[in-house]
């Protein structure tokens, strides 16, 4: 109703101002994300060790475990 132009406008408006709000966002949140990989040692060039790996991927396991169980139907 409103014409090609105007919709094709309103898409790249939506799609620039999403860009926008990512990129402040980002910018925003950049220091904490940052202090937060030193502390893990992410920037320091030490890769995680397979110990850290592993336990990360318990964690994962674990809380879909979980969070299966809490899904379920009642029985």
């Amino acid at each position: 109703m409103l014409g090609f132009e105007l919709g094709l406008a309103r898409a790249v408006g939506a799609i620039l101002f999403a860009f926008l709000i990512g990129l402040g966002m980002h910018l925003f949140f950049l220091r904490e994300e940052r202090a937060k990989a030193e502390a893990a040692g992410w920037l320091r060039g030490q890769p995680p060790t397979s110990k850290q790996v592993h336990a990360d991927i318990g964690v994962i396991i674990e809380y879909g475990a979980a969070d299966a169980v809490r899904r379920s139907p009642p029985s």
